[in-house]
């Protein structure tokens, strides 16, 4: 079985530190690790990110299915 890394992601959005949505039509700068840093525009609203987020979160809760 693969092992699992964690990874650390920050993503930065340029402007003042309050109101800090993530929005498809503002280009996001990407941290990750000692590589060097990517701008990005991500396809979809802070909402829908934090949807699919909860959705991996339960699946990781999911009890283990035996084989066969």
């Amino acid at each position: 079985m693969s092992e699992i890394h964690n990874v650390k992601l920050e993503i930065l959005r340029p402007g003042p530190a309050h109101n800090q949505l993530l929005s498809p039509l503002t280009p996001c700068l990407v941290l990750c690790g000692a590589d060097g840093p990517v701008t990005i525009r991500l396809p979809f609203e802070q909402r829908q990110l934090l949807i699919r987020l909860e959705r991996l979160r339960d699946t990781a809760r999911l009890p283990d299915l035996p084989d066969g």
